[in-house]
């Protein structure tokens, strides 16, 4: 249920979260974003390497960028997603070291 260029394994926990495997030793040891179907927020977590200093972009099914932004310090972001019209977008989280899509669902 994802496009993803990753080496790292990727795991769907029961709570909703997607998750990709890391060694970091930080608080947020993995990028992830849940829930992954919401109707109003999404929150992503993940390591400094990639998540600080990284853009973040939310696209929709048919490649229009509906949400843009960077983020400088955060290592836990909340998105308002209650602007988009139900369906199926692509978070790209994308740095200097990284560059991963995860794949969320917008259920009114």
């Amino acid at each position: 249920t994802h496009i993803i260029n990753e080496n790292r394994p990727l795991s769907y926990n029961s709570d909703q979260t997607l998750e990709f495997s890391d060694n970091a030793e930080t608080p947020y040891r993995k990028l992830s974003v849940y829930p992954t179907v919401t109707s109003g927020q999404a929150t992503i977590t993940g390591p400094e390497s990639d998540l600080v200093n990284s853009n973040i972009i939310v696209v929709d099914q048919i490649g229009q960028v509906v949400l843009n932004f960077t983020n400088n310090s955060n290592t836990k972001i909340t998105l308002n997603v209650s602007f988009l019209q139900n369906g199926l977008y692509y978070l790209q989280v994308k740095n200097h070291q990284v560059n991963k899509v995860i794949k969320f669902m917008v259920r009114k």
